[in-house]
């Protein structure tokens, strides 16, 4: 009984861990997923900005190229120059982080090929407003503002492709983890389906065995001593 006792210990002890186990590693999964799915949308809202960037550069270029027609010089009081090179700045350096991350492997190649392509159209575009922002006389910011309405509408394109390839990939993704998250829980219903017939079953049987011995013993009659005589044999020898 006490073997009995011990064995079933033994094997809920078992079945308790590994039901943890298996919990800890779905935890583990769905926690991955959560923050696949933060750093996936961050990627999109920052691709998605790039664009949003080219067209206020290209709309405080035509400012400029306004208050030159005008005046023959930017306004200085509207600090158009300083906004410009601000947006160029992030621009340039928001491409550099999404193209770094390409490069490095945690992108897509299809992704790191559309950054590629977008980073020479960002180049060009940069190159004329630098030319601005040494010289914005009239000829520079012309021909500036030419540049950029010719070049804007290619790398908007592109950035269109790059946030929808971000989008695809990220799907992707998710539908990996999803998939993940139910074959861990078919496991987890296998392992107690299992555990309970091999585990429990054979104990709770071996139990109830021994429980009908037990019972089936103090409810049989009890044997008369071998030393009692009958009532027989004692008138015989009186």
């Amino acid at each position: 009984m006490k073997n009995t006792r011990r064995s079933l210990k033994e094997r809920y002890t078992i079945f308790i861990a590994s039901i943890i186990f298996i919990i800890i590693a779905i935890q583990a999964v769905v926690q991955y997923d959560l923050d696949q799915q933060t750093e996936d949308a961050k990627l999109i809202n920052i691709a998605g900005r790039q664009r949003t960037l080219s067209q206020r550069i290209a709309k405080l270029m035509m400012y400029i190229e306004k208050d030159v027609d005008q005046v023959g010089a930017p306004n200085p009081e509207r600090h158009q120059i300083d906004t410009l090179r601000k947006a160029v700045n992030e621009w340039k350096s928001v491409h550099h982080f999404l193209s770094d991350r390409a490069e490095a492997g945690q992108d897509s190649p299809m992704v790191d090929s559309l950054l590629q392509v977008s980073g020479k159209y960002i180049e060009t575009i940069a190159a004329v407003c630098e030319v601005v922002f040494d010289k914005p006389d009239a000829t520079n910011v012309y021909a500036a503002t030419k540049e950029i309405a010719s070049t804007e509408i290619f790398f908007l394109l592109t950035m269109e492709r790059t946030v929808n390839q971000y989008q695809r990939e990220a799907e992707d993704k998710l539908s990996t983890l999803k998939r993940i998250e139910l074959i861990l829980s078919g496991v987890a219903l296998v392992v107690i389906i299992l555990e309970f017939i091999f585990f429990f079953l054979p104990t709770l049987n071996k139990l109830r065995n021994n429980n009908a011995k037990l019972s089936k013993r103090e409810s049989s009659p009890m044997s008369t001593p071998s030393w009692r005589a009958s009532p027989g044999t004692l008138r015989k020898s009186s």
